[in-house]
Parts: C-alpha cells; sequence; structure tokens
C-alpha cells in the first residue's frame, strides 16, 4: 500500500512538473506569432498535336525540331499537376524575422498520381490482390526552397540565408510571387538592403553551389549590388542590378554540353537594366538583362567559350477603365549560332510567361520522364503580343494574340538547337516562323482566397518546326490547348 502511495505521489508530482512546463513553452511559443501563408493548385492540362505532325514515323534527330512519339503513337498529352508551396513567418522579436517556403518537390509540386505505390516495397506483383490498395510511395520529398532571417536596424535591412531575389519585370531574377509560378530564383547568401530617400541600394553575396569538396578550388559564388530609384509620387523608377558569378576550376556545378565534364574556371557578369514610367493611363515597363564574360570550356576542352547575349522586353498597358485595360508587349531575346568560341543565347525565367502554349512548355517531357515539362524557356525569340482584359464584378477574361519569329535558324554548316541545347551540323537552311498563337483565359473568384479558370491556346504553327536537318521535310499540323484549374491561397 505504501509504494502505491509513494507512486501516486510521484506520478502527481510529475503531472505538476509536466503542466508547469507545458503552461511555460506554450506561454513562450505565443510570444512568437506565425504567419501561414501559401498556395495549393491543382489542373488539368491537354495538348493536342503537341508533336506538331500526325506523322508516327518521323522521329527525332539531331538539330530536328520533332518531337519524338508518345507511347502508343498517341499525339495528345494528357496530364493533371498539383502546386503547394507553405510560406511560414515568424516575428521574434521587434528587430528580428524569420521567414521561408516549404514545397513538395520541383517546380513546387508534381504530378497526380507520380507519387502513389500499390504496396510497401512498391511490389507490383500484388496489382491483383490488392487492386484497390494504394498508399504513398513514402519518398522523402519535402523542399526548403527558402529559409532566411531579417535582422532590421536604424540603417540597413539584413536578409541571411537561402533567398528569393526579385528584379524588374522578373525575366532572370523571379521570386516565384503569382499564383501559378513553378520555379523561384535561389540565392544562398547575405544581401544589405539600405534606403537613401527614394534609392534603394542592396549589395549581396551569394554561395551557389558548394560540392563535396569544401575547398575554395571547386565552389561558385556570386558578388553583386543593385541600385534602384522608385518615386511613387513621379510614377517612375528605374535602377541596375549587376552581379558576377565566378565558378573555381574545380567546380563540378557546371559542365561540358559535349563531354559531361566539369568546364573549369568560370567568370560571367549579369547586367539587368529597369524601367517603368507611368503617363497617366499609359504605363510603359522595359527590362534589358545582358550577360557577358568566360563562360569556360563549355563546347571544346580547348577553348573558352565568350558569353554575349542579351534581351530587350517591353511590356505597355493602357487602362481604358477600371474594368478594360489593352496591352501591347515585344521582345527580343537573342539566340546564338554553333561557334564553340560564342554563346550568345540567354534563357528567360519559366515564371515569365508570353503565351498559353508557346514557350510555356517542355514537350520533350510528354514521352521522356526524364524531363520536366514545366522547364521551358522563352529563348531565341523575337515577338510581339496584343492582349485585352475585362473584368466584371468576380470574372476576369482575358484575350491575346502573339506573332513569334527565331532570332537564329539552322543553316548549313554548324549550327545550334536552343530547345536540346546542343550544337550540331546542319545540312539544310530552317525557317525562323514560330507562328501565331491566339489565346483566351478566364479566372473567376469563388471568393477572396479561391480562384477557378481555364485557359484555351490555339498555335497556327509556323514553318520554323518543319526543320528536320534533312531533305526529307514534314507538314507543320496546329497543335492548341485546354486548361481547367482550381487554387486557394491563404
Amino acid at each position: 500500500m505504501r509504494k502505491r502511495v509513494l507512486k501516486a505521489k510521484h506520478t502527481y508530482f510529475f503531472l505538476t512538473i509536466a503542466a508547469i512546463c507545458f503552461s511555460v513553452f506554450t506561454n513562450y511559443a505565443y510570444s512568437l506569432p506565425i504567419d501561414w501563408h501559401g498556395v495549393l493548385g491543382v489542373d488539368t492540362n491537354t495538348i493536342k498535336n503537341f508533336r506538331r505532325t500526325s506523322d508516327p514515323s518521323v522521329t527525332a534527330s539531331t538539330g530536328s525540331q520533332v518531337i519524338n512519339p508518345a507511347q502508343g503513337q498517341k499525339n495528345t498529352a494528357s496530364f493533371q499537376s498539383y502546386l503547394f508551396r507553405l510560406n511560414p513567418s515568424i516575428i521574434v522579436n521587434d528587430s528580428v524575422s524569420v521567414l521561408g517556403e516549404m514545397t513538395t518537390g520541383y517546380g513546387r509540386g508534381g504530378f497526380l498520381g507520380d507519387s502513389s505505390s500499390n504496396r510497401a516495397g512498391n511490389d507490383r506483383t500484388f496489382g491483383n490482390a490488392l487492386y484497390f490498395y494504394n498508399t504513398s510511395s513514402e519518398t522523402a520529398n519535402l523542399v526548403f526552397s527558402k529559409f532566411y532571417m531579417e535582422l532590421y536596424s536604424d540603417i540597413a535591412t539584413y536578409i541571411i540565408g537561402r533567398q528569393s531575389p526579385h528584379w524588374g519585370l522578373g525575366a532572370i531574377l523571379n521570386e516565384g510571387s503569382d499564383v501559378w509560378d513553378r520555379h523561384t530564383t535561389v540565392q544562398d547568401g547575405v544581401t544589405l538592403k539600405f534606403k537613401i530617400g527614394n534609392f534603394y541600394i542592396a549589395p549581396h553575396y551569394a554561395k551557389i553551389n558548394s560540392p563535396s569538396e569544401l575547398t575554395a578550388a571547386t565552389n561558385v559564388k556570386d558578388i553583386g549590388i543593385s541600385l534602384l530609384y522608385d518615386n511613387p509620387e513621379r510614377d517612375l523608377a528605374f535602377g541596375v542590378y549587376y552581379t558576377k558569378r565566378k565558378g573555381a576550376p574545380q567546380n563540378t556545378y557546371y559542365q561540358s554540353v559535349t563531354t559531361g565534364l566539369p568546364i573549369e574556371e568560370t567568370s560571367v557578369k549579369l547586367t539587368d537594366i529597369y524601367l517603368k514610367k507611368t503617363f497617366g493611363k499609359f504605363t510603359f515597363s522595359t527590362e534589358v538583362p545582358i550577360i557577358s564574360g568566360e563562360l569556360g570550356k563549355v563546347f571544346d576542352s580547348n577553348i573558352v567559350t565568350k558569353y554575349r547575349s542579351n534581351a530587350f522586353i517591353f511590356e505597355t498597358l493602357f487602362e481604358a477603365s477600371e474594368s478594360l485595360k489593352f496591352g501591347l508587349n515585344a521582345g527580343h531575346v537573342s539566340g546564338t549560332d554553333g561557334s564553340t568560341s560564342r554563346f550568345s543565347a540567354i534563357y528567360l525565367n519559366p515564371n515569365y510567361k508570353m503565351a498559353n502554349l508557346l514557350f510555356r512548355y517542355n514537350l520533350h517531357a510528354v514521352s521522356d520522364s526524364s524531363q520536366n515539362v514545366w522547364d521551358s524557356y522563352i529563348t531565341n525569340s523575337r515577338y510581339v503580343k496584343f492582349f485585352a482584359e475585362y473584368i466584371h464584378e468576380s470574372w476576369t477574361w482575358n484575350a491575346a494574340v502573339i506573332y513569334a519569329l527565331a532570332d537564329e535558324t539552322a543553316a548549313p554548316g554548324a549550327s545550334f538547337d536552343h530547345t536540346r541545347n546542343e550544337r550540331f551540323t546542319a545540312t539544310q537552311s530552317q525557317k525562323d516562323d514560330l507562328g501565331i498563337e491566339v489565346d483566351f483565359t478566364i479566372d473567376y473568384a469563388w471568393n477572396t482566397n479561391v480562384t477557378i479558370g481555364a485557359e484555351l491556346g490555339y498555335l497556327f504553327v509556323g514553318k520554323y518546326f518543319e526543320f528536320t536537318n534533312s531533305s526529307s521535310t514534314i507538314k507543320a499540323k496546329n497543335s492548341y490547348m485546354g486548361l481547367v484549374r482550381a487554387a486557394v491561397s491563404f
């Protein structure tokens, strides 16, 4: 009996201590408010004639613009994807905040059905017995794409950790803040932000890659600064972003296109000019990214390739009324030829989208599981886009027409395939017409957090995509897409 009493007293004592600790830590936890924000979106995509030809006998070859057939000789792509990101924000005190972003995999999401298995061990031999038994594949795919601290002082704000810089129109550096942005620029380092009147100055240092050997001979790093003048009273903003990226001689982050070996020492500069001005109902914006420097031995083990590329991006917007807007956008995104001593192509951030179909999807990924369908970039293009937007209550309608030409095309001799990133020897000449696309987009705001929408796009395929690098030609077939989506933002 005495032992039972002592045991009861000990239990009561430990429960009392546990209650006190719980109370203390709970009160402490409540002193650190956490704001949870994020996005969950699900869509279904259908792309008819994704190969841009109906001939199943035509397969891809070096330099060809033909896309390999999918299983069953299908010419229609159909897939459903999801996008998820969770952005916690912790206010530690008046001078410190901690922010981050968690996602479920590459491209901030995945595809419906891609992580389901029949049973533990993914043993499909029980597929008949456990036909309706589906479970998670248990793969560890939680990704921290951002985690950084913000330290506030009287003279500057210090951002330390994994962060996502954004500049200008987001053509190169893009934080991925829009609901359906699949990517975000990642930069591990330190950024200092100074504000002097209407001037914003932000020097930065970042480590891009640290391989298994943690020496100065193997890493890749950035160092640079941005200067922005932003005057809301004058509706004027302009500035320049400059950074220099150096790759050490033994870095393995960048590899040769031809040999797969490290391209040795690199030194490349990005100079990005930005301007935005509003005149009454008319807004004009432009971004001019320029890349220059030495890219390393990327094509030939004996030749250091020079990097010289640029893009000129223009956006205009006319607000006819609160409900009706018109816009005219244009751009010149440089391509490159087949030279081994010079590379002049520039690839815009995948978040910078021009059309619902053209440059929107990596169509090679439909029949090649080693690629990702969202890895598509505006490159080697001259384009113009006219669009109109009408807003009525909870509805938003968009219509657009896009016309695009290739900046560089294949010609007999050394040439370059911008989609596959490879040099090849062309035997025929290639046309520069990418085509004309007509787009329609509808969004309905169910409430302040939920949006349901649909997209349509029809591409009148240009002769650029008929190139097979042989005497035999194909007849390009127009392609079109449809998309239905729903997203909740919180």
